[in-house]
């Protein structure tokens, strides 16, 4: 794995640009994001920006840290009704906070939330119970901790039964 490095670079906002230091990360993975002309639609304080907020499928090519905060607070802020979009202007950019968990989909979005929680906690079952599958799945962890890809917890596990886990601080 490549060291990362620290390098100047010039951030450019809508108006103004910002000479800034960023760290690179190799191959950064991140998921494409959407703002739809649907998520705003009806939204009435986001009207006068609408322009600003929407792209289609953008996937983040920086990530902007609490070492930059001064790109990061919010020099104006729009909000709604609670199930609605809330936009936020700073000096690097307009965001946009969509309520995934709220408003129309609240319900799909709760199945699906439980659904996903019992599949992990189905397969940490299965994990205690299937000595091979457990084996393979520590060689995997070790594989990504001497990686680089992990880090081990600081925190000491000690199994007592299946599916119980008992930590302790070191």
């Amino acid at each position: 794995m490549k060291t990362s490095r620290c390098v100047p670079i010039k951030l450019r906002g809508a108006s103004n640009s910002q000479q800034i230091y960023a760290r690179t990360i190799e191959n950064l993975q991140l998921s494409p994001q959407a703002v739809t002309k649907q998520d705003i639609d009806g939204c009435k304080h986001l009207d006068d920006i609408r322009h600003k907020l929407m792209y289609d499928q953008a996937k983040p090519k920086i990530l902007i840290g609490q070492d930059n905060w001064h790109l990061l607070v919010a020099t104006e802020t729009r909000k709604g009704h609670r199930n609605q979009p809330a936009a936020s202007l700073t000096p690097s950019k307009t965001g946009i906070i969509k309520p995934d968990c709220c408003g129309k989909n609240s319900k799909q979005n709760a199945e699906q939330l439980r659904k996903r929680h019992e599949e992990v906690n189905n397969y940490g079952k299965k994990i205690d119970r299937d000595v091979e599958l457990r084996n393979k799945y520590k060689e995997q962890m070790k594989a990504l901790v001497n990686k680089g890809y992990a880090e081990k917890h600081r925190c000491i596990e000690q199994r007592t039964e299946p599916g119980t886990c008992h930590i302790s601080r070191s």
